[in-house]
This record gives structure tokens, sequence and C-alpha cells, in this order.
């Protein structure tokens, strides 16, 4: 798990822990990391939502209405 937790691909892992075919490295470690992508998209949205300058254009927007905005 560290290694993951360290950024290490899971193929990377399969050949570090010599398994023969990365199926076995992803029949065991795939619902962690599916669990981990979860967890990690929540508190990206939590840390959104307390973003000031977030909070801030969301209150701007909900007092003007939905806005079009063009890239430069």
């Amino acid at each position: 798990m560290s290694l993951l937790l360290a950024g290490v691909t899971i193929e990377q892992v399969s050949i570090l822990l010599g398994h023969s075919n990365i199926k076995v490295t992803q029949q065991h470690y795939n619902p962690w990391v599916r669990d981990r992508q979860v967890q990690l998209e929540a508190d990206l949205q939590r840390a959104w939502n307390r973003d000031p300058i977030v909070l801030l254009n969301s209150k701007a927007q909900d007092a003007e209405g939905p806005q079009l905005i063009l890239p430069n």
C-alpha cells in the first residue's frame, strides 16, 4: 500500500512483488485503489467547498445568476 500511496503505478508494484501477471496484483489491490480514488475525490471536493475564492465566486454567481465565461 505504501508504494501505491507514494505514487508507484500498479504495474510497477506488480513487478516489485514478483507477480507473474498484473491481474494478480489488480485482483488484490484494485478494490483499495478504487476506494482511495473515491476518498481523494471527496477530500478534494471538501477542500474546494472551503476555498474562500470558490465560496466568493459561488455567492457572486448565485446573486447574478448563471454566466457564460469565455476564454481570452
